[in-house]
């Protein structure tokens, strides 16, 4: 089995002294110690070829740990803050620290974020970003030489393990709860095409006869609709062509706040013209007018199942590789009467 290249690695495949591969490392060169521009150069090759990551001091410490987990996210958007809080408050009373990183959805940071973790100064990660290349960037780095513990809330592969919440049955459950409203005339709206969620409101829809527009964001040449802004202007161009629609899911709850805010303002009334329904159950949920029905993922208890997976894949202990949680309906006045209930 391949094993983690050492400072003497280096040095031996370099020809050096372990002192001047650590002179390059710590970017020490020609301060305490002269390294000539070709062997700095060759250095700097095999550090990047054998994928070397210098240990921090905590992994020398007799337990081995660090009692640091990692948290890699795109955005501290309305639900992932959430997320991010309940996860600082299981692990507080596991007497873990979480150490956010946040990507904005770039690729490369994230693969940097990863590497850095790798240095031994987290015991594993949690990731609850995802860009088109989160799912290779995990298979790489659980493994040699790199063996990162990781968790995400995104079901990927048969290798990395996941705590998510289960989209196809809160799609079902946005769409009973539209259909007992009497609306017939449907639409998912935002995010992007192949979605969970949506895929179970699709299924569902069929099952009742039904086919739902779609409305993502390809119409506006995106990849991918999910915040408010991009949301409204989506909105504006969906109602411009008059979809004659009367009950729509969004993407989440930005999205649906994006929707409402665009359609009140062309004077159609919710819920009573457009009903509509949100997911992620956030606190934007509660600032609209009327406020949002949603679909609550049950933060708290993803965060607790998350924080308790990563510490027993740290310990070495067998885990379930998936773990689906549950969601709810949270109905409110976008799609109701005023009164709120919860189903």
């Amino acid at each position: 089995m391949q094993e983690r290249p050492t400072i003497k690695t280096i040095a031996e495949a370099a020809g050096v002294s372990t002192t001047v591969v650590s002179a390059v490392v710590n970017g020490k060169a020609n301060q305490a110690v002269f390294v000539g521009p070709e062997k700095k150069a060759l250095v700097c090759k095999l550090i990047k070829q054998m994928n070397y990551v210098p240990r921090k001091s905590a992994r020398n410490l007799r337990s081995q740990k660090t009692d640091v987990i990692g948290a890699i996210f795109n955005s501290l958007s309305p639900y992932f803050a959430s997320l991010l809080e309940s996860l600082q408050h299981c692990a507080y009373r596991r007497k873990i620290e979480v150490l956010p990183y946040l990507t904005a959805g770039d690729p490369e940071r994230e693969e940097e974020y990863l590497r850095q973790m790798s240095d031994g100064r987290v015991d594993g990660v949690l990731i609850c970003a995802k860009s088109d290349a989160t799912e290779a960037l995990m298979d790489r780095f659980i493994a040699p030489p790199f063996r990162l513990k990781i968790v995400t809330n995104h079901p990927m592969g048969s290798k990395i393990a996941s705590v998510h919440a289960d989209e196809r049955r809160a799609g079902r459950l946005a769409l009973e709860h539209l259909i007992e409203r009497g609306r017939m005339r449907l639409c998912c709206f935002g995010g992007e095409m192949g979605t969970q969620r949506f895929n179970g409101f699709i299924s569902a829809a069929r099952e009742q006869g039904l086919e739902p527009q779609m409305c993502v964001g390809r119409e506006l040449g995106l990849s991918w609709v999910g915040h408010f802004d991009d949301a409204a202007r989506l909105a504006a161009k969906w109602l411009d062509g008059e979809p004659n629609r009367n009950g729509v899911f969004c993407f989440n709850d930005e999205v649906a706040a994006g929707l409402l805010r665009v359609a009140t303002e062309r004077g159609l009334r919710v819920p009573q013209d457009l009903a509509i329904v949100g997911y992620d159950d956030s606190h934007i949920c509660q600032y609209t007018t009327p406020p949002l029905t949603s679909i609550n993922t049950n933060c708290d208890a993803l965060s607790q199942t998350m924080v308790n997976k990563i510490m027993r894949l740290i310990d070495e202990q067998h885990i379930e590789t998936h773990t689906s949680i549950e969601p709810r309906l949270v109905v409110r006045g976008s799609s109701a009467s005023v009164h709120a209930s919860i189903a």
